[in-house]
């Protein structure tokens, strides 16, 4: 073979490989469109060449598409509230209850703006000691959540959240001046359990500090959240009694310990996911 003729070889074949990348590329391209349009699978078939051999080559292209987001938010945390009632210091010493945080839904409007509509769920208890007897109290609290967001960084946001909902309080007493329940050895409990409507308003921050992205945009966005407020609930008359099952010649008297207001200040902090 005369040299020039095999320097001419190498220079189809440089071209041949170009071709045969925008050939992909192009069919990608076409293959992205339309799953834009159907987004469904798309598979496109063509031929480039021939190369200086004389052969032709055939390019198959199959774009799968993304799925597209689901447009969930999820939030697991706690929330620390902050009691103005006297009364409560006969079951938490520093008037604090500390509850988990379970949040789950539907967001409205993009990743970083919009409005989310979904449920909260807390559950929390304390504990103490009153007038020398043990007492607890729990509280667990089913609310609607209605969250609006506004961007004010590239992955921090400012939101504002109501949440109109229930609570119940259960109080308890383990009361040691009341006699020992018959073949049990144990003192008394007294209790009262109370469900009240209940409010909150608060605002807080968000700060998405993860993300898994699709070829373009997020698919799994990771945020962590804190946020302070305001829960209200009305006040009612705090009255312990036995059980109503006791033992018919007991006469146990009722505990009054006085009012018992379940609004609080309170913080809230979560780790959350958006997907």
């Amino acid at each position: 073979m005369r040299p020039d003729a095999h320097r001419s070889s190498q220079w189809f074949a440089v071209p041949s490989v170009v071709v045969a990348g925008f050939a992909v590329a192009s069919l990608a391209l076409a293959a992205g469109a339309a799953r834009a349009a159907t987004n469904a699978p798309a598979t496109f078939t063509g031929a480039y060449g021939p190369d200086p051999t004389g052969t032709a080559t055939l390019v198959t292209a199959t774009v799968v598409p993304e799925r597209p987001p689901l447009r969930i938010e999820l939030d697991l945390g706690f929330r620390s509230n902050v009691l103005q009632s006297a009364a409560l210091e006969a079951f938490s010493s520093d008037r604090t209850l500390t509850q988990s945080a379970l949040f789950a839904g539907y967001r409205l409007g993009s990743l970083m703006s919009g409005l989310t509509v979904g449920v909260e769920w807390n559950a929390g208890s304390a504990s103490a000691q009153a007038r020398g007897s043990t007492s607890s109290i729990g509280v667990d609290r089913l609310a609607v959540s209605l969250l609006g967001r506004v961007p004010i960084w590239r992955r921090l946001v400012a939101f504002g959240r109501l949440q109109p909902g229930a609570i119940r309080v259960k109080t308890t007493l383990q009361e040691a001046s009341v006699a020992p329940v018959a073949g049990q050895g144990l003192p008394q409990e007294l209790s009262q359990a109370k469900w009240l409507p209940a409010a909150d308003a608060s605002g807080g921050l968000g700060v998405r500090f993860g993300d898994v992205r699709g070829s373009s945009t997020p698919v799994f966005g990771f945020w962590l959240l804190a946020e302070v407020g305001y829960s209200y609930a009305p006040s009612y008359e705090l009255v312990l009694a036995p059980p109503s099952d006791g033992l018919p010649h007991r006469t146990d008297a009722a505990v009054r310990l006085g009012s018992l207001s379940p609004s609080a200040v309170f913080t809230r902090f979560a780790l959350g996911v958006t997907f």
